[in-house]
């Protein structure tokens, strides 16, 4: 399976930025270098081509980049291990595609109220997101492992907005869960936290 999408770099060259986003450090990509792709590996034995303008969205890619003291023709045979089943990883190169050159999001704090400030999702996101809590986990869970800030932030404010305000009962049957307490363990710990409404 090929993934490709056209680099929306505006540069002759994009440098890899260890911490952050695709920026100045020492190790530049031409135009040309950004629509190589790069083999990756998925948990499941599948092979993906991705180009090297997606993985830099992911930090782990590029801290091995740099780790391995590595040059941009040296990607030709370089296996990326990505430790996510194909399905999922084809799911996250899609979205790797709508974010290149965008910045990651910011979590900020509203300074009135001190409560998280929500991200406004485009309209690609609100649609990608708009998944089960299992798909969406496993999102998470591939975001995390392969340090892809917009897609893990994202995806943790699209699972908070799935499972607030849900009752125990109702996780339970959102996430199959069985219900291994009986009435009186239940009643016990509504009573130990009255304080919190409970």
């Amino acid at each position: 399976m090929s993934v490709k999408t056209e680099s929306a770099a505006s540069s002759d060259t994009v440098e890899v930025n260890s911490v952050g986003s695709v920026e100045n450090q020492s190790a530049p990509f031409t135009d040309e270098q950004m629509k190589m792709e790069i083999k990756c590996k998925t948990s499941d034995g599948g092979l993906i081509s991705v180009r090297v303008s997606h993985l830099l969205q992911s930090s782990v890619f590029k801290d091995m980049y740099k780790d391995l003291d590595m040059k941009p023709e040296d990607l030709e045979k370089f296996e990326f291990p990505v430790n996510v089943e194909a399905n999922v990883f084809s799911k996250v190169v899609e979205w790797l595609g709508e974010h290149i050159g965008k910045p990651d999001p910011k979590i900020e704090d509203d300074p009135a109220t001190r409560q998280r400030k929500s991200l406004n999702f485009s309209e690609y996101e609100t649609d990608f997101l708009k998944v089960g809590v299992e798909e969406l986990g496993n999102y998470i869970k591939a975001a995390n492992y392969l340090h892809i800030k917009s897609l893990y932030y994202s995806g943790c404010q699209a699972m908070a907005a799935a499972i607030g305000n849900k009752t125990p009962e109702e996780l339970r049957e959102l996430f199959g869960l069985d219900d291994d307490l009986t009435e009186e363990e239940k009643a016990d710990i509504r009573r130990r936290n009255m304080w919190c409404n409970y």
